[in-house]
């Protein structure tokens, strides 16, 4: 049983009474769902960048002019139905390129992105983000 009396086996609900259940649960935790001025709520995306070519690393281990896009580019379907490869819609964009970012910021914050969240390594020869050279 959770807090209210809410019973924990949830699989022979809908997934609307589910929700309800859900929301119910949050009203009978005390802090469980303050969403109010007092505990705002940033939303963020992962973003993986590696959108480009030129990096020292790629270049040693894939070859010259390698990027992520070469990924995107090889795909082939899987299964029925599954298209691809696909082909991104602002093009294969090089995200080494500020205008390039600053098209992918803007679109974000249009859609209530407030932040992005990089993907970050740690290599022998010290630290990175996937799109920064060593």
């Amino acid at each position: 049983m959770l807090a209210g009396g809410f019973r924990t086996n949830f699989s022979c609900l809908s997934w609307r009474s589910f929700i309800a259940v859900a929301a119910a649960i949050c009203a009978a935790v005390p802090g469980a769902a303050q969403t109010d001025a007092a505990r705002p709520i940033t939303v963020a995306s992962y973003y993986f960048g590696n959108y480009h070519p030129g990096d020292a690393r790629n270049v040693k281990n894939k070859g010259e002019g390698w990027s992520e896009w070469e990924l995107v580019k090889a795909a082939r379907p899987r299964f029925p139905g599954h298209q691809q490869p696909k082909v991104p819609r602002w093009g294969y964009g090089d995200e080494s390129d500020p205008r390039v970012m600053a098209q992918k910021i803007v679109a974000a914050a249009d859609h209530g992105i407030e932040a992005f969240i990089f993907d970050w390594y740690y290599y022998d020869d010290g630290p990175t983000t996937a799109s920064s050279s060593p």
